[in-house]
């Protein structure tokens, strides 16, 4: 694990930290912007819950990482948690979990197979199958042929492949390119783009796309950088964002809400039932929570109820809620 930056280690330093009449919650984030939304999500609510205490481990935004730092919370025996936005990472880490017994609330992981992959895994947000129909949906009704670029990561071949079975299925078989890294993109036709990955990688690749009509990106593009990387000439960029959530301003981050709803309904179990993870899985399972996304219950699979997504417009309108 790197060392922190400035600005990081300073979030970590008024993280509440475990202690004697504490209750142990894991943080297992990268060092990246969704990472540090979920510091600051338990930072604001310290003086709403302070009988929480937090072990932050990087989970390197990775599938050893994932791995690495379920293990390492293991041995801590921390056994209520929050994190893993990636969804390589939260794959390696929930069956670690699951032997331990654990509770996994994941406010930005949206692989679908996820839930499936641990008992006590609570989603905060919709999963991939649910955001591949809403390119689906846009793509289909475009005049030219889309293209679909996707980053070689877990979440980029999961979304890009459920979107392109969609958009086959419609009778509109997308030009799919799949790439390491923006470089590695050759020019692209004009005509609609959608983009999935991670933030970086959509930033560094937006400058080539500002002649293109219309440029759709996923749910990890919507960081607070995501504006330093518009250049004009896009006459339609959207963004996916999460539904059921008053907050259209793309300066928040993706999950930042999300974040914050994870710790107000996993505080508000521990106060229900104490620490014990198994009575609090069985009381987030059984519980309507109210949080700043409203209130949330959870399905059979620990699916999120009346959470889906929808598009977020950046430009030409700045922050205009596109339905």
């Amino acid at each position: 694990m790197r060392s922190p930056d400035p600005e990081w280690a300073a979030l970590l330093s008024r993280l509440p930290q475990p202690g004697p009449g504490r209750t142990s919650i894991g943080l297992a984030v990268d060092t990246g912007p969704h990472g540090a939304d979920l510091l600051r999500a338990a930072i604001l609510l310290a003086d709403d819950f302070p009988g929480l205490g937090y072990l932050w481990l990087d989970d390197g935004a990775s599938a050893e990482g994932g791995a690495a730092a379920a293990r390492a919370m293991n041995a801590h025996g921390v056994r209520l948690l929050v994190g893993h936005f990636n969804s390589a990472s939260a794959l390696a880490a929930a069956p670690l979990y699951a032997r331990a017994g654990a509770v996994l609330l994941a406010p930005g992981a949206t692989h679908p197979a996820l839930t499936g992959a641990m008992p006590h895994c609570f989603r905060l947000c919709a999963h991939d199958l649910r955001q591949a129909r809403l390119f689906a949906e846009e793509l289909v009704a475009a005049e030219e042929r889309p293209v679909l670029v996707t980053q070689r990561i877990a979440h980029g071949k999961s979304l890009g492949d459920a979107i392109e079975d969609l958009l086959r299925a419609a009778g509109r078989a997308p030009l799919r390119i799949d790439a390491d890294n923006p470089a590695e993109i050759p020019p692209l036709p004009r005509g609609p783009v959608a983009v999935i990955g991670r933030h970086a990688f959509a930033a560094a690749l937006l400058p080539r796309l500002a002649s293109h009509p219309r440029v759709l990106l996923s749910d990890d593009c919507r960081t607070p950088h995501l504006l330093d990387a518009i250049r004009p000439g896009i006459s339609d960029l959207r963004v996916a964002a999460l539904g059921q959530a008053a907050d259209p301003a793309p300066s928040g981050g993706a999950y930042a809400l999300t974040s914050r709803a994870a710790i107000e309904i996993l505080a508000g179990a521990v106060e229900r039932v104490g620490p014990d993870p198994a009575a609090v899985a069985e009381v987030l399972r059984i519980r309507r929570w109210p949080t700043c996304l409203g209130t949330i219950a959870f399905d059979a699979m620990g699916e999120p109820l009346g959470i889906d997504w929808h598009w977020l417009r950046i430009a030409p309108a700045f922050a205009v809620e596109a339905n």
